[in-house]
C-alpha cells in the first residue's frame, strides 16, 4: 500500500525479483488498512504472488496471468504453552474471540436468543450487544489468548469479508491448541480438516445453533476425542508457521539461479 507502482517498475527493471504476500483480499478494500490503488495497479508487476485464498489465486491467474502460490495461514504455538492450556478447567459455554461488527453481533444475538451461553472477547462489544446470555470481556493477547481458545467447550469462528468462502488465522489456531471449533462450511475448511472429526462446520445460523447445543452437551470423553483429533491433524498435516516458512523458502530457492 505504501510502495508506488513506479518504485516496483524501477526494481523490476534492475532484475530484482519481486514477490508479494497479501494477508487480505487484493480485490476487496474494507478500510484504509486493507488496501488502496497501489495494490491494484501493482498486481502485474510482481514475479510471484503468495495468497491464502484459492478464489483470489484463481482470479490472479485468470485476469492477470500472474504466477501464484497458495500459502494458507497457520499457527505458532510451542509445546510448553500448549501443555499449560490443556491443564485448564473447561468452561461449558460458547466463546468468540474477536472484535465486533454489525454482522457478527447479529449472528451472536441469534445464538443468545436460542439459549446458548456465550462469552465474547474484544473491543467495544458492549456497544453492540446487551443480552444477559452474553458476557463481554476485554480482548486477550499472548499466552492468555491461547488459553481462551482452549478453555471453552465451543470456539466460534466467523469470517470477515476478506475471508468469506476461505479461511482465516483462527481456522488453524483453534485446532492447534486442541480447541473445538465451530466454523463456516467453506471449501478450504473442508480441505484442511474433517467435519465432525476435527471440527464442526455450519452453513446457516440455525445449523450453528443446533451444533453448538449438541457440542455443549457432549460428555467429557466425546469432547476430549475431538480435541485430540484437532491437535493431531494440525501437527501431522504441517499447519504450523514453521512448516509454512519451509515451503516459502523452497519457493524462493527455485526462483533464484
Amino acid at each position: 500500500m505504501e510502495i508506488t507502482p513506479a518504485s516496483l517498475k524501477w526494481a523490476h527493471g534492475r532484475n530484482i525479483k519481486l514477490v508479494n504476500y497479501n494477508p487480505d483480499n487484493p480485490f476487496l478494500f474494507s478500510g484504509r488498512g486493507s488496501g488502496n490503488s497501489h495494490v491494484t495497479y501493482s498486481i502485474p508487476l510482481y514475479d510471484l504472488h503468495f495468497t491464502y485464498n484459492l478464489e483470489v489465486k484463481e482470479r490472479l491467474e485468470r485476469e492477470y496471468k500472474a504466477k501464484t502460490v497458495f500459502l494458507p495461514f497457520g499457527f505458532d504455538l510451542n509445546n510448553n504453552l500448549f501443555n499449560d492450556c490443556a491443564q485448564q478447567k473447561e468452561i461449558l459455554k460458547l466463546c468468540f474471540a474477536g472484535n465486533p461488527d454489525e454482522k457478527r453481533a447479529a449472528f451472536i444475538k441469534k445464538l443468545a436468543r436460542a439459549g446458548i451461553p456465550i462469552d465474547v472477547y474484544g473491543n467495544h462489544w458492549e456497544q453492540f450487544i446487551n443480552d444477559p446470555s452474553v458476557t463481554v470481556h476485554a480482548p486477550v493477547y499472548g499466552s492468555e489468548f491461547w488459553k481462551i481458545l482452549r478453555r471453552y467447550r465451543v470456539q466460534l469462528n466467523l469470517m470477515r469479508l476478506h475471508n468469506e468462502n476461505s479461511h482465516n488465522m483462527r481456522s488453524f489456531e483453534v485446532p492447534a491448541v486442541g480447541g473445538i471449533m465451530l466454523a463456516p462450511d467453506t471449501p478450504e475448511h473442508r480441505m484442511f480438516f474433517q467435519d465432525k472429526v476435527d471440527l464442526f462446520l455450519f452453513s446457516t445460523v440455525e445449523e450453528c445453533i443446533l451444533l453448538a447445543q449438541s457440542i455443549i452437551g457432549f460428555s467429557e470423553m466425546e469432547a476430549a476425542k475431538i480435541r485430540q483429533n484437532a491437535r493431531a491433524r494440525s501437527l501431522l498435516a504441517g499447519y504450523s508457521y514453521k512448516e509454512r516458512s519451509k515451503m516459502v523458502f523452497d519457493v524462493f530457492k527455485n526462483m533464484v539461479p
